[in-house]
């Protein structure tokens, strides 16, 4: 029998609790290959990690415990990775072990052409959705930056001669 090797992550605290937890992730895997024949095997995880970098100590583990037949898992092509080529990359790394790639959310197995050209698309669309994040984020802090108003804006110091100047008359 084919083993299933998990693979979650989330990004942020706050993803963990709004998101699709960790556990979530790990309850659609164990079912995922309930349904699908796989024994499951272990499941790897990074907590508060960014799908942008590529050093991640639990999907190495994950990709290094995969052995030929196996299938690594994940809830969302986004939790593999947030960058087109990483993502290739992953999947040319496991095809050329034999090991299948599945995204459980996308409905995504690179075991047909039909499968591996979804999975590319949806590797330009996580990529694409990452870096519309990024613009809204940076957009936001400079229209809050803006916003702000900075401490030469109003000088303390001329207030306080007025107020003094007023004190002096009467």
């Amino acid at each position: 029998m084919a083993t299933a090797i998990g693979y979650i992550r989330v990004s942020t605290s706050g993803q963990a609790i709004d998101g699709v937890s960790l556990d979530a992730q790990k309850a659609k895997i164990a079912a995922w290959a309930e349904l699908n024949g796989y024994e499951l095997g272990e499941i790897f995880e990074d907590a508060g990690i960014s799908g942008t970098k590529q050093d991640r100590p639990g999907l190495a583990a994950a990709l290094a415990a995969a052995k030929k037949g196996d299938a690594v898992i994940a809830y969302s092509i986004s939790r593999f990775a947030r960058s087109t080529k990483h993502l290739i990359e992953i999947s040319e790394s496991l095809a050329k072990r034999e090991i299948d790639m599945v995204s459980i959310s996308e409905r995504i197995d690179t075991t047909s052409a039909a499968g591996k050209m979804v999975f590319r698309m949806m590797a330009v669309m996580a990529e694409f959705e990452r870096d519309q994040v990024s613009e809204r984020t940076k957009t936001a802090l400079q229209h809050k930056n803006r916003k702000v108003k900075k401490p030469a804006d109003k000088c303390p110091l001329v207030t306080m001669q007025r107020l003094m100047t007023k004190a002096l008359k009467c």
